[in-house]
């Protein structure tokens, strides 16, 4: 996957389209690269990047806000596990290490087993 380059947020930034954050894009670098080969204490600094005001956050949108899918999507999906409709409840249960030792053996997935062979064990007490 192609990774997004800080165009996107050019535009989101300074409210452009992307045509117009590409061409504001290739005049920074110009600007960045020239800066870079200058010496002193401001050779990084860039007028075209000042330092934010709390107005221009109070402004900023996110990029679901003002993003097409398609740029959206190039970001690839989010980390992590998805949300469960009904979420889990940890708790600390004590058992025999055989009992561990067994349920670990029948391979990955042993909890959702453990939760899956209760769930069936209270369904016919209650049941």
């Amino acid at each position: 996957m192609e990774r997004v380059p800080p165009t996107c947020l050019i535009a989101l930034i300074h409210g452009l389209s992307l045509a117009e954050a590409i061409t504001m894009d290739l005049r920074t670098a110009a600007v960045v690269v020239d800066d870079r080969k200058a010496d002193g204490p401001d050779a990084l600094f860039d007028d075209d990047s000042p330092e934010w005001t709390e107005e221009m956050f109070a402004r900023a949108r996110t990029g679901a806000d003002v993003l097409p899918p398609e740029v959206l999507a190039a970001f690839g999906k989010p980390r992590g596990r998805p949300k469960a409709v009904v979420a889990k409840v940890a708790v600390k249960l004590r058992l025999d290490p055989d009992v561990i030792e067994g349920l670990k053996a029948t391979g990955p997935g042993w909890q959702t087993r453990i939760n899956a062979t209760l769930k069936d064990a209270l369904a016919k007490r209650v049941g």
